[in-house]
């Protein structure tokens, strides 16, 4: 499936984690890195956004021993150059 939203992906692999049998979920226990990262790559527009997580989704992830990241991934130098050309800066 195709999510718009974190929490959308994030809710299906915890399902997928969830329906694990109990040898393979033990075995998920003795990693030592759980992580479910969100990465936004950030450009000049729009100038903010708002994702949720909710309640139920962050207890789910605690309950299966998950923490959250959030990784912010700067414009790329064509976006920053392409910025710089617009109509409103041109003389």
């Amino acid at each position: 499936d195709d999510f718009d939203e974190p929490q959308g992906s994030i809710r299906a692999m915890l399902g997928a984690i969830e329906a694990l049998p109990d040898d393979a979920r033990t075995l998920l226990s003795e990693c030592r890195f759980r992580e479910f990262n969100i990465g936004y790559r950030f450009g000049y527009e729009p100038r903010w956004f708002n994702n949720e997580l909710s309640n139920e989704t962050l207890t789910r992830m605690s309950r299966a021993g998950a923490s959250l990241g959030i990784t912010l991934y700067p414009p790329d130098k064509s976006d920053r150059e392409d910025a710089g050309n617009s109509d409103a800066t041109r003389s």
